[in-house]
């Protein structure tokens, strides 16, 4: 019996129930309209997932952190760049004089590109939350498509969409990263694996193509998500040759021209970035240490303060784990994991189910890391993820995010498996709709997140955002205060919103340190050093060494202009400026500036 016989014997009715499989692209009226209502169902819940910066004012609001600042630069340097014809994968605009490689860092040049009409007309926090909408939209359109790939039932595939791209990984993901949030291409990408590998059923060079796109869109989102994707669909094609061993040779055969097409063309594409990120200035080896940014072995039943039902009891415990709620994803309930079990038992002449069963698990345990962690407690137990700080392109992975596949193959195991409880013989046929939906919703129930997200103004300086800006020359260094760290990236989100005016010293971005230790967050210097002394409070003593110093700094990079917007201890360090330069700033729109500092500071 083949691979096909099978599934069509265990999809197929009892006698009396038959039923047609309708394509899943055919453009019935029926059709279009059940997926117009599908597609608008997703919209607006992706609106209101972050419906309060929309109604608060999507360009003047963002979430609570210091992330979404740093989104919001990286959603306003690539459209800058492409457009004064700048390299977009290293900006000398931040760090000074040494600059930034965004090739190894983030850089989600796809996502700038998507966002810059937006951008354009509202400004970088706008673009920044239209972003996440459309990254709840576009996951749950891709966990539709994955799930109706696999089954028939439209509702099953809705609810598939429903888990994906709500699921506690998009939701945590969202609250700080929307690079790790996209991971709309995934699905597709695992889909047409599937057809190149499997069905075979269109042409491998359009499939080739098709596959090829893709992977070079998704290296432009997230390069660490390509990363785990090919090490799951690895996983996922060695599973599919085991239970299909006799038909290997022959259908990897025949997916040959596909596979070369597509890797072809995304080495063409993604050569030079990946190279540079590699082998260009300023690359890091980053090394996560063991233990952090990954899953806890109760991650999975203890629900966290990104879902809507979650007693104090458990976030007490699970808000902790993954070091953060923005990486803590992988909550999957214990109604979710009955149900898994019960599907691999019920339904196990289902490969498909089989399969996702074993992927989901799989999923799991990598996002466990190394050493396990129970209880938020070292228990010293090497695990599998282990290994993976030694491969390549995956030693900085965040292991913790890999649960995004947790639950699209939790998604797909929960739509076949509703599917097949629609159809089972045991109950009368009216009674199969309403049984599958209401096991399945309940399932799901323990999922709602907790939406929408907190979002607060955001108190840029009206300096930034109105033509007093030009005070500052184009494309000239401002020395800006606060300066820019993990902890109070507000002078990353000014120069975002100033339209790249002008370029500064300090970056909330990882560069290399001499010697053999962990990269640092932006390369240190006089100023940088001197001004986060007067950023904590501390008392940086008055004397000529440190002027001569500063002062030496500055004419070395020719800046042109010094702004301190609110933050810090801000009276105590306008005054230690005005001492090192001689003279007092100018209060205008929200900041104090210094002008013409190259004249002030001539010795």
């Amino acid at each position: 019996m083949t691979h096909v016989d099978v599934e069509q014997r265990e999809t197929t009715p009892p006698p009396g129930r038959e039923r047609t499989r309708a394509p899943v692209f055919s453009f019935t009226r029926g059709n279009v309209m059940a997926t117009s209502l599908v597609v608008v169902t997703y919209l607006l819940l992706a609106i209101l997932a972050n419906w309060n910066a929309w109604t608060t004012g999507a360009s003047r609001a963002l979430q609570g952190s210091q992330d979404p600042k740093l989104n919001a630069w990286y959603v306003a340097w690539t459209p800058f760049a492409v457009s004064h014809g700048l390299n977009p994968f290293f900006s000398s605009w931040v760090n000074v004089p040494y600059g930034v490689n965004y090739a190894a860092n983030v850089g989600i040049p796809a996502l700038g590109i998507i966002a810059s009409p937006i951008t354009a007309l509202w400004g970088p926090v706008a673009g920044s939350n239209f972003l996440i909408s459309l990254a709840f939209f576009g996951s749950a359109i891709g966990g539709y498509c994955f799930v109706r790939h696999w089954t028939t039932w439209r509702p099953a595939a809705f609810l598939g969409g429903l888990v994906f791209g709500f699921s506690p990984y998009v939701v945590a993901a969202g609250v700080a990263h929307i690079h790790t949030m996209f991971v709309c291409l995934v699905p597709f990408i695992f889909i047409v694996l599937d057809e190149i590998f499997v069905r075979q059923r269109y042409s491998q060079k359009v499939m080739g193509i098709i596959l090829g796109l893709l992977l070079i869109a998704q290296y432009f989102i997230s390069s660490e998500v390509l990363a785990t994707t090919a090490l799951l669909a690895a996983i996922a094609g060695i599973l599919v040759a085991l239970f299909n061993y006799r038909e290997v040779r022959a259908h990897v055969m025949a997916a040959l021209p596909g596979v070369a097409i597509a890797v072809g063309l995304a080495v063409i594409v993604v050569g030079y970035p990946l190279y540079y990120s590699l082998r260009g200035p300023l690359t890091y080896n980053l090394v996560l240490p063991s233990g952090q940014y990954q899953s806890d072995l109760l991650s999975a039943v203890l629900p966290t303060s990104n879902q809507l039902i979650a007693p104090a009891s458990s976030t007490a415990i699970s808000d902790h784990f993954a070091n953060n709620l923005s990486e803590n994803s992988a909550y999957v309930g214990i109604p979710l994991v009955a149900f898994l079990l019960a599907a691999v038992v019920l339904c196990r002449r289902s490969k498909v189910v089989v399969i996702g069963v074993l992927l989901t698990v799989i999923a799991y345990v990598i996002s466990l890391g190394s050493p396990l962690l129970i209880s938020n407690t070292n228990t010293h137990l090497h695990f599998p993820g282990a290994i993976l700080r030694h491969v390549p392109l995956m030693s900085g992975a965040v292991l913790a995010r890999v649960s995004v596949f947790v639950f699209l193959f939790a998604a797909l195991v929960l739509g076949v498996a509703a599917e097949r409880l629609r159809w089972w013989s045991g109950w009368p046929s009216w009674a199969g709709i309403p049984i599958a939906l209401i096991v399945s919703g309940a399932v799901l129930v323990p999922l709602l997140p907790s939406l929408p997200y907190p979002e607060i103004v955001v108190d840029t300086p009206a300096f930034f955002t109105t033509d007093a800006v030009d005070a500052v020359p184009q494309g000239a260094v401002a020395i800006v205060y606060p300066p820019t760290t993990p902890v109070d990236a507000d002078s990353t989100l000014w120069q975002a919103s100033a339209g790249m005016r002008f370029k500064m010293p300090g970056a909330y971005a990882l560069v290399p340190v001499p010697g053999p230790v962990s990269p640092n967050w932006g390369s240190s210097t006089v100023t940088s050093s001197t001004l986060l002394s007067l950023q904590s409070g501390a008392a940086v003593p008055r004397t000529d060494d440190i002027r001569k110093e500063l002062t030496a700094e500055w004419r070395n990079w020719d800046a042109r202009s010094i702004i301190m917007g609110p933050g810090g201890d801000e009276a105590n360090a306008r005054d230690f400026i005005t001492w090192v330069i001689g003279k007092s700033p100018v209060y205008t729109h929200g900041i104090y500036l210094w002008t013409d500092l190259q004249q002030a500071i001539r010795t």
